[in-house]
């Protein structure tokens, strides 16, 4: 089950980062070889990102993590999980 992480103060965002994964491929038209292969041949790019505070389209606040650039390289239909990490200081 997923877990809660709490932020208490402003001086901890700066400890966030996130990291992407694929976590299964569930389409049965995409090659046999390319089932088998490992999930994370298949994503690439910047899979880690540190915490951006910016402000949503109504001005509020929030903690963002950005993946401009991340990409799967092969056809199908994928889940991509989020782990968030809070690097201690």
């Amino acid at each position: 089950s997923p877990k809660r992480l709490i932020v208490s103060s402003d001086y901890e965002l700066q400890f966030l980062v996130a990291h992407l994964d694929l976590k299964a491929q569930t389409s049965s038209d995409t090659p046999y070889r390319h089932r088998d292969r490992c999930s994370k041949s298949n994503l690439y790019g910047g899979l880690v990102s540190s915490v951006h505070e910016l402000r949503d389209l109504k001005g509020i606040r929030g903690a963002y993590f950005l993946f401009p650039d991340v990409s799967i390289r092969s056809v199908g239909t994928y889940t991509i999980q989020i782990k968030l990490f809070r690097i201690t200081p």
